[in-house]
C-alpha cells in the first residue's frame, strides 16, 4: 500500500501516462490493458471481472437493507486497490461509494454511461450537463475525423 503523508494512494493511478503528441494534443492515456506486445488496447479486453461481480453484489445488498454485507464486498475492491476499509457508512453514503468504486474500478470499461443511466443521474459532459432523460447523449466526434472533413460539426450533446 502507497502512502503519501497519510493520505493513502489508490494503486489504480499507475493505469495512467501521458500520451504521445503522435495524434495531435498530448493526452492523458489508460494502460489498463495493454496487448501482448505491449501496445495499448489491442488485445482482447475482459467481458466481466471479480472486481464487477463484487461491486454488483454490494450494490444489491445495499438495496437489499443488507448494508454490512455491502460494505463487506466494497472492502474487498478497496483493500485489492491499496485503500483502507470503510466503516460506518450508511445509506446514501454507502450507494455513493459503492458508485464510486465502480466507476473507478470499471474505468474505460464502458461502464459510466450505463451506470448513470440506470440511476438516474444527470451526464457531465462538458459544455453543459445533460439531464439523464435527454436524447442528446452523442459522444464526441473524434478530433481526427473533424479535422480530415471540415463538414462535420462537433457533438456538444
Amino acid at each position: 500500500m502507497e502512502k503519501s503523508g497519510t493520505t493513502v494512494l489508490d494503486i489504480r493511478r499507475q493505469l495512467y501516462e501521458l500520451g504521445t503528441k503522435g495524434r495531435g494534443a498530448q493526452n492523458v492515456e489508460t494502460t489498463k490493458f495493454l496487448g501482448k506486445n505491449g501496445t495499448i488496447n489491442l488485445d482482447n479486453v475482459p467481458v466481466i471481472r471479480i472486481s464487477e461481480m463484487y461491486l454488483n453484489r454490494a450494490e444489491a445488498y445495499y438495496r437489499l437493507g443488507k448494508e454490512a454485507d455491502a460494505i463487506k464486498d466494497l472492502n474487498t475492491i478497496r483493500t485489492r486497490a491499496g485503500l483502507t476499509e470503510k466503516a460506518g457508512l450508511t445509506g446514501a453514503a454507502l450507494l455513493d461509494e459503492i458508485i464510486r468504486q465502480r466507476r473507478l474500478e470499471l474505468a474505460f470499461e464502458g461502464h459510466r454511461f450505463w451506470d448513470l443511466k440506470r440511476l438516474g443521474r444527470d451526464i457531465v459532459k462538458l459544455p453543459t450537463n445533460l439531464p439523464f432523460t435527454d436524447y442528446r447523449v452523442l459522444p464526441r466526434i473524434p478530433i481526427s475525423e473533424i479535422n480530415n472533413n471540415k463538414n462535420l460539426k462537433q457533438n456538444y450533446y
